[in-house]
Order: C-alpha cells, then sequence, then structure tokens
C-alpha cells in the first residue's frame, strides 16, 4: 500500500500544476466568449465563467480517473443535523475574519500604497451582480451566476483543494501541513487572497472536525451567497452607479465594518478557549486514528 501511494505522488505535482494552470488560464475561454458572446458585458463574463468551470469539472473527473480518486473516502459520510452548528460557526468566523483582512488590514496599507491597494481593490472588488446598461438588473443572467456561486464553485474547489489536494499534500507531508498548504494554494487562486487562505483554513477545520465533505461545502455555499446578497443590496440601491469601482475612499469609509467583524470574531474566539471540551479530535474520512491538534500525521 506504501509503494503504491508514493508511485502516485509525482502523479500530485502535475495535477497541482495543472489546477493553477486551469484555474488562471482555462484555455479558450475568452476566445469562445469573445466568438460566440454578443450584447451587454455581463453575457461575456458569465460565459467565461462558465467554461472556466466546465474546464475544472473536466479536470476532476480526468484526475479520478487518473490517480484513481476513492469518492467514498474524499466526501465521507452524509450530512447530518449535529453537523449544522460547526458549519454555521465556520461561516460566520471566516466571514468575520475575511472582513478583518480586507478592511482593517488594507486601509493602513493604502497609506503607504495607494496604487497598489487601488490596483487590486478594482480586481478583487468586480461587479458579481449583473446591471445592464439601462440601469436594469437582468433575472436570468443573475440566477445563472447564483448558481455559478452557490453550487458550482463550492461543490469544484471543495473537491479539489479540501477533498483531492489536502488529501494527497497529508499522505506525503502530514495532516496539519496539508491543512496550510491547501488552503494557502485555495487563498493563491482568489483575488482577496490573504482573506482567501483563512477561509480555505477554517474551511478544511470544518472538514477534519466533521469528517463529511457536505459540510465545507454547505459553509462555502453560504458564504458566497452572503457575499451575493450583500452586493444585490448594492446593486438595488446604486442602479447603473454600480459599476462604479469600489475604491480606496470607500474602503476607509467602511472601516467600522471591519471593527464589527473584529468585535464578532473576538466574542467567538473566546468563547471557544472557554470551552471546556477539546475541539478535536481532527481527522479526514477513511482514517482509523483521529489526530490532535499537535500531531503531524492522521
Amino acid at each position: 500500500m506504501a509503494s503504491e501511494i508514493a508511485s502516485r505522488l509525482p502523479r500530485v505535482r502535475y495535477c497541482l500544476l495543472a489546477i493553477l494552470v486551469l484555474w488562471y488560464w482555462a484555455p479558450g475561454r475568452y476566445e469562445f466568449a469573445y466568438h460566440w458572446i454578443e450584447g451587454e458585458w455581463y453575457r461575456f463574463e458569465l460565459a467565461a465563467i462558465y467554461y472556466m468551470q466546465g474546464t475544472m469539472a473536466l479536470f476532476i473527473l480526468f484526475m479520478a480517473f487518473w490517480v484513481r480518486l476513492e469518492p467514498a473516502r474524499i466526501l465521507g459520510r452524509g450530512f447530518e443535523s449535529k453537523d449544522l452548528a460547526p458549519t454555521l460557526l465556520v461561516l460566520v468566523m471566516t466571514f468575520a475574519a475575511s472582513t478583518v483582512l480586507i478592511v482593517l488590514f488594507h486601509i493602513p496599507v493604502s497609506y503607504v500604497l495607494p496604487d497598489f491597494v487601488e490596483w487590486w481593490l478594482a480586481w478583487a472588488f468586480y461587479p458579481i451582480i449583473y446591471v445592464a446598461s439601462d440601469g436594469s438588473i437582468p433575472v436570468l443572467a443573475n440566477l445563472l451566476n447564483l448558481v455559478s456561486l452557490v453550487v458550482l464553485a463550492p461543490l469544484i474547489e471543495e473537491i479539489l483543494f479540501r477533498g483531492y489536494l489536502l488529501h494527497r499534500l497529508a499522505q506525503k507531508w502530514g495532516l496539519w501541513v496539508g491543512v496550510v498548504v491547501s488552503s494557502a494554494l485555495f487563498g493563491a487562486v482568489h483575488p482577496d487572497t490573504l482573506a482567501a487562505a483563512v477561509t480555505g483554513f477554517g474551511l478544511a477545520l470544518l472538514y477534519l472536525k466533521t469528517r463529511t465533505l457536505w459540510a465545507p461545502i454547505l459553509a462555502h455555499a453560504l458564504y458566497n451567497l452572503l457575499v451575493w446578497f450583500w452586493e444585490l443590496h448594492g446593486a438595488v440601491v446604486q442602479g447603473a452607479d454600480y459599476h462604479e469601482s469600489y475604491g480606496i475612499e470607500h474602503l476607509r469609509q467602511d472601516w467600522w465594518v471591519g471593527v464589527v467583524a473584529l468585535i464578532v470574531l473576538v466574542l467567538i474566539v473566546d468563547r471557544l478557549m472557554r470551552r471546556r471540551a477539546p475541539l478535536g479530535p481532527f481527522a479526514l474520512p477513511g482514517d482509523v486514528r483521529p489526530s490532535g491538534m499537535d500531531d503531524q500525521r492522521s
């Protein structure tokens, strides 16, 4: 068994490289959109997103055959009612931590590196609610985008980063190295890199605690749904002005959002630290011996 796992490890490197290349490049997505999509800008954007997600889904199928992934081991058991509480807890914690990093980290940086922060804000806060040139909000296009955010993205990303990479990295370097590296890679493919990495870490812990991939999939979906509704509120209020970039001045005016998120995060962490029951054990689905926080291997 050990020799079989060792023989598969070189494939992990190739799959990891392929994930990063496909994620950033998705061969042909812009050419496809330019040649086949006409009309409003959001049609082009929606086609490119679905093309990329379709490419990643095909890659997952190919990868499952090439490295012989075991769906039962990756998915773990089914979602149960007892998993709802930790799922919601991780959702609130990751949302609060991400907000703290986005707001309270970038505000001081904006005074030192304003050009960088302005560029990053234009990239990271790209509109996710589609508003037509006449100020209307197209229902079908936004529903398709909602499906992409709340269904496709959580399934694809959790299978890749928590389901596949975490398992393979843990086999080579140990459980907690696998958690950190897979979370860092999850952050690397998102524009809000630090916030996404922290979110990935929280989702990985949720996966290890519940030993079912359906828990982080649900938390991921609810996270994206919260962001979508937040953006929808902004689009309804601002109308055609919604396309205006979220700049440094907007960021500095939202300092209070970061403060509120920090207070929420501190209160939750304090409550967890006061608990008598330990947070563990943590283990991947299918592992015989659960791991504590001090273990390096599961």
